[in-house]
C-alpha cells in the first residue's frame, strides 16, 4: 500500500484528508509539526507529502526545502488557504522550491485524490 503523509496544523483538515485518502486505498500518517514529520520520514518512506504552507514552527516552505534535500523521490503537494496573503502568491514559491502540485483551500477532496493518483501514476 502506498503511504502518504499529511502535514497541517488544522486537526479537522488532517482528519478529513486521512479519511478521504484511506477510503481511496492509501495508507496515511498525519502530523501537525514539521519537525516530527521530517523525523518520521527519516525512518519510514512515503510516496507523497501533502503540506500546508502556513503553520506555527516549521512552515510548509521550510518543510518543502528540507524534503527536497533529504528525500529526492518524495512527491510534494503544497496547499494553503492563504491567510492574509493571496494564495497564488504562496503556492508559486512552493512550486518553485520543489512542490510537484499545488492546491488552494478550501479543498475539494475529489481533486485531492485525483492529484495523488496523478503523481503516483495511477
Amino acid at each position: 500500500m502506498k503511504k502518504i503523509v499529511v502535514l497541517d496544523d488544522d486537526n479537522d483538515i488532517r482528519t478529513v484528508l486521512r479519511m478521504t485518502l484511506e477510503k481511496a486505498g492509501y495508507e496515511v500518517e498525519d502530523f501537525h509539526d514539521g519537525d516530527a514529520l521530517i523525523s518520521f520520514l527519516q525512518n519510514q518512506p512515503a510516496v507523497i507529502l501533502m503540506t500546508d504552507i502556513f503553520m506555527p514552527g516549521k512552515d510548509g516552505i521550510e518543510v518543502i526545502i528540507e524534503c527536497r534535500k533529504q528525500f529526492k523521490d518524495l512527491k510534494i503537494i503544497a496547499m494553503t488557504g492563504g491567510g492574509d496573503i493571496v494564495p497564488g502568491d504562496l503556492l508559486t514559491p512552493a512550486k518553485f522550491l520543489g512542490a510537484d502540485f499545488t492546491i488552494e483551500k478550501p479543498l475539494e477532496y475529489e481533486d485531492v485524490v485525483n492529484a495523488v493518483k496523478s503523481l503516483i501514476g495511477e
